[in-house]
């Protein structure tokens, strides 16, 4: 849960203190690529001697040890940054839509490298499953990414007839998933996907919320809920 340390064959790699949020680490110069590896993760969930929560840190319960999602990524020395893409939708419309995507890429190797970069936009069904068929792509970009550096490769695709991201009753939230490639000497390196969806969002000082041009009410007591609520109608 919370002030986790994590290490690797004896060596301290690093931690995190706060449990709810997510973090990485990277195990790259810790690991034996041709032995035994072993893994430690060391937690602390303490009370506080002056606390009046006693399930823990947190006035909230939130348990001891891992319980939430663990990834271990292997990428080449050049692959697509932790959450290296930015996805966005800037002008929407009945018979299409724009989609940007934004792709910064990681460079780990020792030399500059030069690599195309390409994504292409599936549909997600129902099951989280997407189409066989990309609807859409944007054309190749060449990039040259320095060595220990980082480089950012843009571009566009124009999605026709898009299903649109909605909410409420008789509204399906539908999602797309943005299929990014980088190819280095025409070999694939890395495969980064993005699920996103289509929509207009907009905040009204006096009106509320519109998604797509429809109305939505925000309803909830939570305190995160009300400070989002004053930030819409001061903005």
């Amino acid at each position: 849960m919370s002030y986790s340390m994590v290490w690797l064959n004896g060596q301290f790699v690093g931690g995190w203190p706060y449990g709810y949020a997510s973090f990485r680490l990277d195990l790259t110069p810790y690991v034996r690529a041709d032995g035994h590896n072993v893994l430690a993760i060391r937690l602390d969930n303490p009370v506080p001697k002056d606390s009046d929560w006693p399930s823990g840190s947190s006035r909230w319960y939130a348990g001891g040890g891992i319980y939430r999602h663990v990834w271990l990524v292997k990428t080449s020395p050049v692959h697509v940054g932790q959450w290296g893409t930015y996805v966005t939708t800037p002008q929407v419309a009945p018979d299409a839509a724009t989609v940007t995507v934004q792709v910064t890429l990681d460079n780990d190797a020792a030399r500059d490298a030069s690599v195309t970069v390409r994504t292409e936009i599936f549909e997600l069904d129902d099951r989280e499953h997407r189409g066989g068929r990309a609807v859409a792509a944007t054309d190749p970009a060449h990039v040259r990414v320095p060595a220990g550096a980082h480089a950012t490769a843009a571009a566009a695709a124009v999605l026709a007839r898009p299903k649109l991201w909605q909410i409420g009753g008789h509204q399906r939230p539908h999602r797309y998933v943005a299929v990014t490639t980088v190819r280095q000497d025409r070999r694939i390196v890395d495969e980064y996907e993005t699920p996103f969806g289509v929509r207009t969002l907009v905040f009204d000082p006096d009106a509320g919320l519109f998604v797509n041009g429809e109305h939505v009410k925000l309803n909830g007591t939570s305190d995160g809920l009300t400070a989002a609520h004053a930030v819409i109608r001061a903005d």
